[in-house]
């Protein structure tokens, strides 16, 4: 039997490219498959926008690649698309088309182990020092990105901070500089 291929389409984003891929991938094992990655024009191999994105992908010890798309009938799949409902020996024998984010923690929680088991153990030497992620930049400045009920006041991250116990605070964000 061939093997059926789940083409992604990385967007803009270290983080938006880990969700995708990893969906990418439950996927493709699920279905005894290979995971493609293209920008959306070029694959993986020729992408100078990705090149970035294969070095951070190979520090977690992940190599990503691009093939072609067995003859197969093809299922594309968008964010609202995404469920566990792929997940299904009816979709054997199809290749996929992924466009789209994949962020909903839903899709992940129940193959957590198997994920880790795809990257690189991360060496846990610093269990004093919180990090918070603080996404702005989209969430901000691209209205498609926003929803009403995303707004979190200053005293919610305050509260949410004070919930732990650490030496130091590292504010991470997207946001660049002089924005403000």
């Amino acid at each position: 039997m061939t093997s059926p291929v789940v083409q992604v389409k990385f967007t803009n984003g270290f983080g938006n490219n880990i969700f995708q891929y990893m969906y990418a991938r439950l996927l493709a094992e699920f279905h005894d498959g290979k995971v493609s990655v293209h920008d959306g024009k070029v694959s993986v191999n020729t992408s100078a926008k990705l090149k970035h994105v294969i070095k951070e992908f190979e520090a977690l010890g992940i190599e990503l690649k691009n093939f072609k798309s067995p003859r197969l009938p093809s299922i594309n799949i968008k964010d609202k698309q995404s469920s566990r409902k792929f997940y299904d020996k009816k979709f054997n024998g199809h290749n996929f088309n992924l466009k789209g984010y994949f962020e909903n923690y839903k899709l992940y929680t129940e193959h957590r182990n198997l994920i880790k088991s795809w990257v690189k153990p991360i060496p846990k030497d610093n269990t004093r020092d919180l990090v918070f992620h603080l996404r702005l930049g989209d969430r901000l400045f691209i209205e498609a990105c926003y929803q009403p009920g995303m707004k979190v006041s200053a005293s919610q991250y305050v509260n949410a901070i004070n919930k732990f116990k650490f030496d130091k605070l590292h504010i991470v964000t997207d946001m660049k500089l002089g924005v403000f």
